[in-house]
């Protein structure tokens, strides 16, 4: 199969262990100092799994314990499909709503892109990378404006921790 990691296969047991283990470790580095945290939130399967694990970690303490707020930021890069734009808005919109209904310390943003209409109505690599590289921009700028009055401030999370499982 693509992509797939040669491993032993685990028993449904030693995979539990494995999420309560990273649970813990998330509520440690959570807890261990003021830095911010953000969450790149795709919609896709892999940035699903790191905001889901997050989130059931963070929401096990109780909620005077959660102390710092949790960016999940998304970038449209205007050349989705617009039912996997649509649905990853909603997405966001649920997550805000369950967010204040649960006390999480969880905030979705999602940066207005700007849009640059492509020559005669195609699209091509050269546009697909200015829409990229626009939508980035606007993520940029939101980080700096909203999240990041103290760049040096950043604690990232990546699927790194995620490869064991």
């Amino acid at each position: 199969m693509f992509g797939s990691v040669d491993r032993p296969q685990r028993s449904v047991p030693e995979l539990i262990a494995d999420i309560q283990e990273l649970t813990v470790e998330i509520q440690q580095l959570y807890r261990q100092d003021a830095l911010l945290w953000i969450i790149g939130y795709s919609g896709g399967k892999d940035s699903t799994v790191v905001l889901q694990l997050v989130w059931n970690a963070i929401a096990a303490p109780p909620p005077d314990q959660r102390t710092k707020t949790i960016h999940v930021i998304t970038t449209d890069t205007l050349v989705e499909n617009p039912v996997v734009a649509a649905w990853v808005s909603q997405s966001l919109d649920q997550m805000k709503v369950a967010a204040q209904a649960q006390g999480m310390p969880v905030e979705p943003l999602l940066p207005k892109s700007v849009f640059c209409s492509a020559p005669h109505g195609s699209w091509n690599r050269d546009q697909f990378g200015r829409h990229t590289c626009e939508s980035l921009r606007a993520s940029a700028k939101l980080l700096q404006r909203q999240i990041l009055p103290q760049p040096d401030m950043l604690h990232s999370l990546s699927l790194h921790t995620l490869t064991q499982l």
